[in-house]
């Protein structure tokens, strides 16, 4: 699968998730008031387009949203729905965010069915234990 995305984004995100500055977190775009990142959540808190709301909702042009980017950053950014939880479920799961900038900066990964966590499902080529 592709990581299609407004390619203005990607270079400044991937930067973001590799320099250190965000602690990572999973379940919501943010935890408390900015502990702990999502890698959706790094993208919000960069771009500069909304505003958080709250400990973990990020709003944009009255959009909120604290698991996935609120719909209208999401259109801004070009990022699916799909897209989105696939790179929410590998942040949620444990996957460092040097490994998920790699795939963002690749642009491209191999999807495998969110439920299947069998040892021998092709999320383990995701998570490069082949």
């Amino acid at each position: 699968m592709k990581v299609e995305m407004n390619e203005e984004w990607r270079k400044p995100w991937v930067e973001a998730l590799r320099s250190g500055k965000y602690a990572q977190a999973g379940g919501a775009l943010r935890s408390g008031e900015g502990e702990g990142f999502c890698c959706l959540g790094v993208l919000a808190d960069i771009c500069e387009l909304g505003k958080w709301d709250f400990k973990n909702y990020y709003v944009v042009d009255g959009c909120r949203n604290d698991e996935i980017l609120p719909t209208a950053l999401a259109e801004i950014m070009g990022l699916g729905g799909e897209t989105q939880r696939d790179l929410a479920k590998l942040n949620d799961d444990g996957e460092s965010f040097e490994h998920i900038a790699d795939i963002i900066e690749s642009g491209e990964y191999a999807q495998a069915p969110l439920w299947d966590n069998s040892e021998d499902s092709e999320y383990d080529a995701i998570r490069g234990e082949e």
